[in-house]
């Protein structure tokens, strides 16, 4: 089966947009087309007015406790992608740094939330 989707909003998620089946005598498969999870964020992080540069961590959606691997680029710069609706922490790895953020249903596909100022919790 392969999923076309007309009119849909620029970046919209519709998944794999092809799957296969091979349901059996009188039985089914139930497809999910499509994702809330298109939305994404850049942001600059900072630590003590310097780029947080070429930092990792954990990115953790606090709705289900589902996590995904983040990371800055040398000038502290960072995208991440494939968010839903929700609240998120953002733990660095090696620092008592965290950052915690609302993606709204009104989100646009692509926002730009600017230069973070952290601080050690």
């Amino acid at each position: 089966i392969q999923v076309q989707m007309e009119d849909a909003p620029v970046g919209y998620n519709i998944g794999e947009g092809r799957f296969r089946t091979s349901p059996g005598a009188r039985s089914g498969y139930d497809i999910v087309v499509g994702s809330d999870k298109y939305r994404s964020i850049a942001a600059l992080f900072q630590l003590d007015g310097q780029p947080l540069a070429l930092a990792s961590g954990t990115l953790t959606y606090l709705a289900d406790g589902s996590t995904s691997v983040v990371f800055t680029n040398r000038t502290g710069r960072t995208a991440i992608s494939n968010l839903s609706p929700g609240r998120y922490r953002l733990d660095f790895y090696g620092m008592d740094i965290s950052y915690q953020f609302t993606v709204k249903e009104s989100s646009g596909v692509y926002e730009n939330i600017g230069t973070i100022e952290l601080r050690p919790e």
